[in-house]
């Protein structure tokens, strides 16, 4: 029978495959009643039969499936996290008057048993696209009037309850998945989602966390795709703070975890804060055992086979925490032999690791996936891949002993994403096996080395040591990603918004100030929070830097942060949040901030000397942006960003009195706003006097600073350079084009990329600088 899915608008690659594994947890695919594998003459079928509503897209939230009872429908929709409701379909169509027609025609032996006297009923409209008022929704229910319900209305607890799902056609859809005909239809409920469990379980309530901690919904998906369940065995190789196995554990599996770190599986944060400390919150089953074990080196008995249902696991690929194995280098390049602890040592000992390499990883998690699931047992993986043209590479890691069934992208960054790999174990494990999966892996090592150099990637983590042409195996995976907090310190966005706000209110030239420290900090080494550094010969004291401030709002937030989540939340991290805060305080554009920087280690002001200058030629400036990768129009807009702000007289003297050799002022001046300026600057005046740098929209955040430059009404020689050289004054002119406002290009777009452009200049991530305490000192 069709029913009608409601998915909730979010992880869309996650939705059916979560659905399937539900249908197979609950012995669909096992079981005589399932209709679609009997009409198709193959009982065995291991997917669901799937069709979207008449005009809607392949995003939608809207979809039809196959299912073989009211039974199976409601058990995948109270446990799936995704699944907003599924629903016996009464009718559906363009209009209310096509839905009326549906509904009559719907047989009656399927209406009649849910509209007895003896039942109570309620209807719900939900939209999706749009929202409606309560009259509008009052007025939709009553127009059911012809629907022959004899039983009494019942809000509460009613026996039956009915929905109105509308969708907005394309026009009005808000960018959401264009849909050509608004839609509309009705149904019976049948289930629904469990909207107690995510609120139950979210990070920021958990006793125990730590920078990998996965999310509560995409530990629960993760579960999902594992088919967990009573009595089933679950096992976490790289446990951390045991987020995955809580979200096992809920469903009633029996857990078990291990990891390298001794101190994150014994000891946590102290007896009330650990592993065991996060179960018990919950009042959840302890794990069965938690190890101390190396993934490359598995501490099962030889011969130990088939003991796991599942296995499920984030392995560490160097974004919040980088892969390690046992052995130090000097052990593995065999400087040292191994050695014994002794018996008064072995408590507090800590054994010497080394790096470990993704590919690596991966291959150590099949062979041991291969030997320790039962058949037909599930591995449940991440793997980082890089994006390009908005595809993601699938030379996915094989085995021989599995079958890949899903592979659910999660996007973290325009250019990386990591994948949900569900792998099914389809044949034992033999020696024969073990040998064909190393010659898999050589392969597989190979194109992701590839991967790796066409990416110009260079990691510890994801690259063995040595494997890159330079030879830098320790070098960093320059990753930033939004969110980067979420787990770690969720609060972290708003703390800084609510510190630039209040700051604003004081000085109503905050915004300008951190707008313009954020430039600078990213400018002389990158965005490292260098500039920071108050010390004798550090870089803020660079006659480059005179004027920057906006220094004490980035302490306080750093104070406040530190209070709520100590030593999480880098400087440069906050340095740019206060800066993105900052535009839309001044009525400019929101725009989310990809975060996961890392302090700097050196703060010299000898290296600020070549920062940008008003007094700098177009030439120079352009050299200037383009040492640091950006471009011509990335010059354009960020010079733009002086539309909020003002300039010291100072800066203004020799434009207007001593231009030439000669004397005089700068001719690209506008005549009639010479004067103006003049009188704001007089010659021999106090040179500290400020002054607007937008003539006429100095407080708002706008392009009206590009329309003064084409006018000749630019305050900063720098500013009026880039009507001077043709491919500056193009970007100028392309935002007042007559089809500008039709087809763009759009100013307040472009400066949001270059922003996040610049805020990749140079950064530091994983290992790399340092979390400082106090923004103004070296940890």
């Amino acid at each position: 029978m069709w029913y009608l899915c409601v998915f909730y608008h979010r992880l869309l690659d996650y939705r059916k495959p979560e659905v399937e594994s539900l249908a197979e947890l609950f012995g669909l695919f096992n079981s005589r009643e399932s209709e679609s594998g009997r009409e198709n003459g193959n009982p065995e079928k291991k997917c669901l039969q799937w069709r979207l509503p008449q005009y809607h897209h392949p995003d939608s939230p809207f979809h039809f499936v196959d299912l073989p009872s009211d039974d199976i429908a409601r058990k995948i929709a109270n446990r799936s996290i995704l699944v907003k409701g599924v629903y016996e379909l009464w009718g559906e169509g363009s209009t209310y008057e096509e839905l009326e027609e549906a509904i009559k025609a719907y047989p009656d032996e399927r209406k009649l048993p849910y509209l007895t006297s003896e039942s109570t009923f309620k209807i719900t409209v939900d939209s999706f696209g749009k929202v409606m008022s309560s009259e509008e929704q009052n007025d939709r229910i009553r127009s059911f009037s012809y629907i022959p319900f004899k039983g009494r209305v019942n809000l509460r607890s009613p026996d039956h309850k009915f929905w109105v799902l509308e969708t907005d056609d394309s026009g009005s859809n808000n960018g959401l998945p264009p849909v050509d005909q608004k839609r509309i239809f009705f149904g019976r409920e049948v289930g629904t989602a469990d909207r107690k469990l995510l609120p139950t379980y979210q990070l920021k309530s958990r006793t125990y966390l730590g920078p990998t901690a996965m999310d509560a919904e995409m530990a629960f998906l993760m579960a999902n795709q594992a088919l967990t369940a009573p009595g089933k065995l679950v096992y976490d190789p790289f446990v951390g703070t045991g987020s995955i196995l809580v979200a096992a554990a809920h469903f009633g599996a029996m857990t078990m975890g291990a990891d390298i770190d001794i101190r994150v599986v014994r000891d946590g944060r102290g007896p009330d804060c650990n592993v065991w400390s996060n179960f018990k919150q919950y009042g959840l089953p302890m794990p069965l055992g938690l190890l101390r074990a190396d993934n490359n080196l598995p501490p099962w008995r030889p011969g130990l086979k088939e003991v796991f249902d599942a296995i499920i696991c984030d392995p560490p690929y160097g974004v919040r925490a980088g892969g390690r194995k046992s052995g130090g280098r000097k052990l593995l390049k065999g400087v040292v032999g191994p050695y014994t602890v002794p018996d008064d040592k072995r408590t507090d000992h800590i054994p010497s690791t080394a790096g470990y390499c993704l590919a690596e990883c991966v291959h150590d998690l099949l062979d041991l996936a291969a030997q320790m699931l039962v058949m037909g047992g599930r591995l449940v993986y991440f793997y980082p891949v890089l994006r390009e043209d908005d595809t993601i590479d699938t030379n996915f890691p094989e085995h021989p002993c599995f079958k890949l069934v899903a592979a659910c992208e999660q996007i973290l960054s325009l250019r990386y994403s990591r994948v949900l790999l569900t792998m099914v174990k389809i044949g034992p494990y033999t020696e024969e096996i073990a040998e064909s999966a190393r010659i898999q892996h050589l392969e597989f090592k190979e194109n992701h080395l590839k991967w790796l150099e066409e990416g110009n990637l260079r990691s510890a983590v994801f690259s063995p040591v040595g494997s890159h042409p330079s030879g830098e195996g320790y070098a960093k995976l320059a990753q930033l990603q939004v969110g980067f907090y979420g787990n770690t310190c969720p609060d972290a966005e708003s703390v800084v918004t609510s510190v630039v706000r209040d700051a604003s209110v004081s000085n109503s030239n905050t915004a300008a100030v951190l707008l313009r420290l954020h430039f600078h900090d990213c400018f002389v080494q990158g965005c490292d929070g260098s500039i920071l550094i108050d010390q004798s010969g550090a870089e803020r004291h660079a006659f480059g830097h005179q004027g920057v401030g906006g220094f004490e709002v980035i302490e306080k937030a750093k104070a406040r942060l530190e209070g709520v989540c100590p030593g999480v939340v880098s400087c440069a991290d906050i340095v740019a949040l206060a800066a993105r805060d900052a535009i839309v305080l001044a009525n400019g554009p929101g725009y989310q901030v990809p975060t996961g920087r890392r302090d700097g280690l050196v703060s010299n002001v000898s290296m600020a000397d070549n920062m940008p200058d008003v007094q700098d030629s177009i030439q120079q400036l352009k050299a200037k942006f383009f040492d640091k990768g950006l471009s011509e129009k990335d010059l354009v807009v960020l010079n733009a960003a002086h539309t909020i702000g003002t300039t010291a007289c100072f800066f203004m003297t020799q434009r207007l009195y001593n231009f030439s050799p000669g004397g005089g002022s700068d001719p690209a001046i506008n005549p009639n706003f010479l004067p103006e300026l003049k009188s704001q600057c007089p010659q021999n005046g106090d040179i500290n006097v400020r002054i607007p740098i937008d003539r006429g929209s100095g407080q708002t955040f706008d392009n009206q600073i590009l329309q003064n430059i084409r006018n000749g009404f630019a305050v900063l020689a720098s500013d009026a350079r880039l009507y001077e050289d043709e491919g500056t004054k193009s970007v100028v002119d392309s935002y007042f084009g007559v089809l500008a406002p039709i087809f763009g290009p759009v100013f307040e777009t472009d400066f949001v990329n270059s922003m996040v452009r610049m805020g990749q200049i140079g950064v530091i991530t994983g290992f790399e600088g340092e979390i400082r305490r106090v923004c103004t000192a070296f940890k």
